[in-house]
């Protein structure tokens, strides 16, 4: 009988299972994070609205303030080496990136309502601020999964 590598008599390894986990575990963290969510939500958000599709340009918007500039300073600030990972695994990086996330959180608001948005963007974009600064100050103590905050919110 041939063996092949992490399989042994047609069953796999216990050193291929858990590698296949992480596997999944991986690409379902990479699937389900924050921003990526948070878009989603923010895309749907004025289909409760009249004149939906064609107020989905304000979910764009607020998508961009809310996910899109934060994601893309922390991905600089990775690529620069100011920051562990894009997951802000190290819970003392947090604080200051939740900061800075609210601030562009704020602008868009600011922004939105400026051009009139539907106010479901608005509420929504109003409680991702809630949950932004209560994230922010747990992770101040303990080391809060913004995975799990992120999917609550849906």
């Amino acid at each position: 009988m041939t063996e092949q590598r992490g399989i042994k008599d047609g069953r796999r390894g216990q050193r291929g299972v858990r590698g296949e986990r992480h596997r999944v575990a991986r690409v379902l963290t990479e699937v389900f994070q924050p921003p990526a969510v948070v878009s989603v939500l923010l895309l749907l958000s004025p289909a409760v609205e009249p004149g939906f599709p064609g107020t989905i340009w304000f979910g764009v918007l607020a998508a961009l303030f809310v996910c899109a500039l934060p994601l893309a300073y922390v991905l600089l600030m990775v690529r620069l080496g100011k920051l562990s990972d894009h997951h802000v695994s190290d819970r003392k990086e947090r604080a200051p990136l939740l900061m800075l996330a609210l601030v562009s959180v704020v602008v868009g608001l600011v922004a939105l309502n400026l051009i009139h948005a539907p106010t479901s963007v608005s509420a929504m974009i109003l409680a991702l601020i809630g949950g932004i600064t209560v994230l922010a100050a747990v992770s101040l103590v303990w080391k809060i999964s913004g995975h799990a905050s992120a999917i609550s919110a849906g």
